[in-house]
């Protein structure tokens, strides 16, 4: 009932006309074509960016595997060089123990040639620690 009596007091309702304010409208459309154009060109910079960053990457890529080749190369030549050191230490070895053994005065030539049998195998690795010992190699 208090709902009918306020209904019966408000008197009467009528519509609003609609406002239409055209520069508003156009300047907005202005606006959003400005928006669209500063939204594409930022995505072809960050589109150029990437293409520049994907060729940093691939030549610095190309670096390391340049220089990894050239450690690899390092490394390989580093073993060359200690085997040639290697044999120029046997062959100062072998000098070495032959001099000696031409200076020994219990060595004569006669001695080499004589015809002795010669010991086994293992006899043989036996007699030849004992000379390297003998002679402090």
């Amino acid at each position: 009932m208090i709902v009918c009596l306020c209904l019966l007091l408000a008197g009467r309702a009528s519509a609003q006309w609609t406002v239409i304010d055209p520069s508003n409208i156009a300047q907005s459309i202005v606006n959003t074509s400005k928006n669209v154009v500063h939204t594409s060109t930022t995505a072809q910079n960050m589109v150029k960016n990437f293409q520049e960053t994907v060729k940093i990457y691939e030549q610095g890529k190309k670096y390391y595997d340049a220089l990894k080749s050239v450690n690899n190369l390092v490394r390989d030549a580093r073993k060359v060089q200690q085997t040639i050191l290697m044999v120029g230490d046997i062959t100062d070895i072998y000098v070495t123990s032959f001099q000696r053994m031409m200076r020994d005065d219990n060595f004569t030539v006669a001695c080499e040639k004589e015809e002795r049998p010669r010991p086994h195998h293992g006899a043989v690795r036996e007699h030849e620690r004992k000379i390297l010992v003998a002679y402090g190699i």
